[in-house]
């Protein structure tokens, strides 16, 4: 699964595969739903970019693929600029592993 939407224009999603869409959480915080859901919490890796500062999964905190607390049809994903506030802008998200 892959998708880029720009949180900064009306939520436009220019491209994706194996998402229909997002759900705006907020100020840069988007939850990106899988069409197909993952096998399980800890069969996919995910990876992304924000806008101008840092990416992480906000399902899990630490990050860590491994963890249980990752969903098997969507991931929330939030945005921090470099002074630490969450920031809107262009949001990437890839998703590796086995589908369900």
């Amino acid at each position: 699964m892959w998708s880029t939407v720009e949180m900064n224009n009306s939520n436009n999603i220019p491209d994706s595969f194996n998402s229909s869409g997002i759900t705006d959480n907020g100020n840069g915080t988007p939850q990106f739903t899988f069409i197909n859901n993952m096998a399980g919490a800890g069969t996919y890796v995910l990876a992304g970019a924000g806008h101008d500062g840092t990416f992480i999964c906000q399902h899990a905190a630490s990050g860590d693929s491994r963890t249980t607390h990752l969903p098997t049809s969507s991931v929330k994903t939030r945005a921090r600029g470099h002074d630490a506030s969450v920031v809107d802008g262009h949001h990437m998200v890839l998703i590796t592993g086995d589908l369900a």
